[in-house]
C-alpha cells in the first residue's frame, strides 16, 4: 500500500515538473514558429536553404569522442589551460560624479550597459535592469516602467545610429 501511494506521489510531482517546464519554455518572450509573413520573410533569405538557415562561418561542435556527457565531464573537472590573460587587461577608472556635464560622453560598464552624457542630458542603458530574468516573478525591479525605458531605449539607439554616420 504504502510503495503503491509513494509511486503515485512521484508520478504526481514529476507530471507537475514536466508540466511546469513545458508552460514556463512557451512564454512568449521564448519566441515561437515563424508563421504566414514572418515565414515567407524567412524563407527569401539568402541564409536559408534546405529548410533552415546557414551560418556563413564554420561553427565548432561541441562534441568530442567522448560525447556530450564527456564533454560535459571536461568542462566541469578537466584541466584548463590558458584562462589567464597574458598580459594584464586595461582598465580605466571613471569617476562618474566628476564627468564635465557639457563634454559629451559615452561610458561602456560591460556587456550591454552603458552611460550616454550628451548635451548635459545622462541616460543609463542596462537592459538587465528593464527586465533581468526570464523568471518574471523573480527579477523585475522596473515591471511597471518598462514600456517607458524600451521607448527611451528605441530612441537611443536611432540616436547612436544617426550620431554613428555623422548626421548628428
Amino acid at each position: 500500500m504504502f510503495k503503491r501511494r509513494s509511486m503515485w506521489v512521484l508520478l504526481f510531482f514529476v507530471f507537475f515538473i514536466v508540466t511546469g517546464i513545458f508552460i514556463f519554455i512557451n512564454q512568449p518572450k521564448f519566441g515561437r514558429t515563424p508563421r504566414v509573413e514572418r515565414l515567407e520573410r524567412i524563407k527569401q533569405s539568402p541564409n536559408f536553404r534546405d529548410g533552415k538557415f546557414q551560418n556563413l562561418n564554420e561553427t565548432q561542435q561541441i562534441t568530442t569522442e567522448n560525447g556530450f556527457a564527456g564533454a560535459l565531464w571536461g568542462f566541469l573537472f578537466g584541466k584548463r589551460e590558458q584562462i589567464r590573460p597574458e598580459k594584464s587587461v586595461p582598465v580605466i577608472q571613471t569617476d562618474l560624479r566628476k564627468l564635465d556635464r557639457e563634454e559629451d560622453v559615452l561610458v561602456w560598464f560591460g556587456h550591454s550597459s552603458y552611460l550616454i552624457q550628451k548635451d548635459g542630458k545622462r541616460i543609463l542603458v542596462d537592459p538587465v535592469f528593464v527586465e533581468g530574468s526570464p523568471v518574471p516573478f523573480l527579477i523585475n525591479p522596473l515591471k511597471e516602467r518598462r514600456y517607458i525605458l524600451l521607448r527611451i531605449y528605441q530612441k537611443l539607439i536611432i540616436w547612436l545610429f544617426l550620431m554613428t554616420i555623422g548626421i548628428i
